[in-house]
């Protein structure tokens, strides 16, 4: 399961006080928390005394403050989602101790961003950004993950988070920005007479991380930096090219998918390449 987290480091005030007749000093802290983005935080406090000789001596510890009572968890069955396909996730809450808790209402927020292809007035095509927002809701189970399945509308990219509240209402979240969805539309470079063959990044995302085997299905997704586009997938292992297989990025569209078994001759492992004319 993935638990997104980002660090944030504050430096807090300085208090300064007198021990008591027993040799000690309290300092009270009150945590308010971070509302819009929940997440557990460390607190390091650092302690320094003075005697009447102005001999210093210090110490200092750490503890953590847990936003909630639960956590919630998740992980993505596939790295990237196809336009009008379930996405499929497993998702789980477990206590601080990191025990699956059962019966914990759990809500799923998808919001996309992608682009349209529609006819203006004048016949045109022009390309309108829209949103695709959805809220899923699931209770968790103490017996094992729970599925929260939600099928993108748009191509685009996805934000996708989870939530929890113990009895006290306190929440806690993890999150995944960026999830891609392919099948939308991008706006169609403009044709220009150049001097000079364009160079750009083509980025391969495979559809599961995980190890093959010989004869395995595997896709993968091909994110290209233009359009229209013809395409090789080479696949090369310890210095042997075995027969590359053609794909087209169509006009319009920004990514394209290709399939592929894997070979007991790429034992025990091999690279991809792609290349766009």
């Amino acid at each position: 399961m993935a638990l997104r987290s980002l660090e944030i480091s504050v430096r807090g005030p300085s208090e300064h006080g007198k021990t008591n007749n027993k040799g000690l000093h309290e300092i009270k802290i009150n945590y308010h928390g971070i509302e819009q983005e929940p997440r557990t935080t460390v607190v390091r406090a650092l302690a320094a005394i003075t005697d009447l000789n102005y001999q210093t001596q210090e110490t200092q510890t750490e503890f953590i403050i847990h936003p909630c009572t639960y956590y919630v968890g998740f992980k993505l069955i596939s790295n990237y989602g196809k336009k009008d396909k379930s996405v499929q996730t497993k998702v789980i809450v477990t206590d601080i101790d990191g025990n699956l808790i059962d019966n914990v209402l759990i809500e799923c927020k998808v919001i996309g961003n992608g682009n349209e292809k529609k006819e203006d007035e004048n016949g045109l095509i022009v390309f309108e950004q829209v949103k695709d927002n959805q809220t899923l809701t699931l209770v968790s189970s103490n017996k094992d993950a729970v599925n929260i399945d939600f099928t993108p509308k748009l191509g685009g990219s996805y934000n996708i988070s989870y939530s929890v509240k113990d009895e006290q209402g306190r929440l806690a979240m993890s999150f995944y920005d960026n999830y891609y969805v392919s099948g939308g539309y991008e706006n169609e470079i403009k044709k220009q007479k150049v001097d000079f063959i364009p160079t750009d990044t083509i980025t391969i995302i495979p559809s599961e991380t995980k190890h093959y085997q010989p004869n395995d299905i595997c896709e993968l997704l091909i994110l290209a930096p233009f359009s229209p586009a013809s395409g090789l997938v080479i696949f090369d292992c310890d210095g042997q090219v075995s027969q590359p297989i053609q794909f087209q990025i169509e006009s319009g569209k920004d990514s394209a998918t290709v399939e592929f078994r894997i070979s007991k001759d790429w034992i025990p492992g091999f690279t991809v390449h792609a290349e766009l004319t």
